[in-house]
């Protein structure tokens, strides 16, 4: 990836092309001078990235409104959305409406109905892709859990506790809740959404549930990161060239400098790579799953994951003291 170190990010990096998220979400983003570069390089697409969508040739609304529009990128490791859907209530009744075995007028939600509705393009969700948002909440367990990972996000500093230059970046682009108007007004659009099908009781009932979950999997996240964290602390673990700090940084693809990401990964313990996967890949399973109303899949690849990764991180961590002795 053609990332540079977190350290000196500027919120136009975390938009541009071949840096997580910003390849394909990047609608209305560019510059002018950004676009006018793309296309004197030969890019004939991508410019507003509406062909990731609208796929080149048919450019057609129907086509885009199909939830496997959504499919070819919301799969996989980070955030397997289509795998959570399909797999939900929502999902099967989509494919039973489609074969034909329910009628015509049958709810049967897509992607599109909950994120897309009446043919926006923002796209928000509450918590945000990074699932974590201020104001903190007022249990101080919790809190002090979030602080923990907004420290390893690089958002906050650790020795200090304030903000950083990454907190702009997440600012600029608006990939996170920051004040509580901004989570309360995306929250009440969301239930809105789902009251076209469900009653206001049983939807609030949900998305609170999902909240518990997110706040459940933080208690294991903040104790992981601690049990890392302290290693750096005791100069057991090096810092690896290009974090921000001498602490646990759970956004390591950011700091590749332009290196080949499998290289760079050589540069991190073994026990910084299960923090990475516990976060990156099993906590988004958990909180995505859960509001996916997919309970099953955010347990078994979700939850579960992170209690055997938390496992992993304290045996290591105990192994790696051990040696160090």
């Amino acid at each position: 990836m053609n990332a540079i170190p977190a350290t000196h990010m500027a919120p136009d990096e975390l938009i541009e092309g071949g840096r997580g998220c910003g390849g394909c979400h990047n609608m209305g983003i560019k510059t002018e001078e950004q676009k006018a570069d793309q296309l004197a390089k030969g890019y004939r697409y991508q410019n507003n990235s509406c062909d990731e969508c609208h796929t080149r040739h048919a450019f057609s609304l129907k086509e885009a409104q199909n939830p496997k529009a959504c499919q070819q990128c919301h799969m996989g490791y980070d955030h397997p959305q289509w795998e959570m859907w399909s797999s939900s209530k929502h999902g099967a009744r989509y494919f039973a409406k489609k074969d034909g075995d329910l009628p015509e007028g049958a709810a049967a939600p897509t992607c599109q109905t909950c994120h897309l509705p009446n043919g926006t393009h923002e796209n928000h969700t509450a918590w945000g892709f990074l699932g974590v948002r201020l104001p903190l909440p007022e249990d101080p367990q919790a809190a002090a859990d979030r602080v923990t990972i907004l420290k390893a996000l690089g958002v906050l500093d650790p020795e200090t506790g304030e903000p950083t230059a990454i907190l702009d970046a997440v600012k600029a682009v608006d990939m996170a809740r920051l004040d509580q108007a901004s989570w309360e007004k995306e929250r009440k659009k969301m239930l809105d959404t789902c009251t076209q099908c469900h009653s206001y009781k049983y939807a609030k009932e949900q998305l609170d549930m999902g909240d518990a979950i997110l706040s459940k999997a933080d208690r294991l996240m903040a104790e992981a990161i601690e049990t890392v964290a302290a290693l750096y602390k005791d100069g057991i673990i090096k810092k690896p060239e290009g974090y921000p700090h001498n602490y646990p940084f759970l956004l390591t693809f950011m700091h590749t400098n332009g290196a080949n990401w499998n290289e760079k990964l050589d540069d991190l313990s073994y026990i910084d790579q299960v923090l990475v996967r516990m976060y990156m890949k099993h906590r988004m399973r958990a909180y995505q799953a859960f509001f996916h109303v997919n309970p099953d899949y955010a347990y078994w690849y979700g939850w579960n994951m992170m209690t055997e990764d938390l496992g992993e991180v304290k045996h290591l961590a105990k192994e790696l003291r051990a040696n160090h002795k």
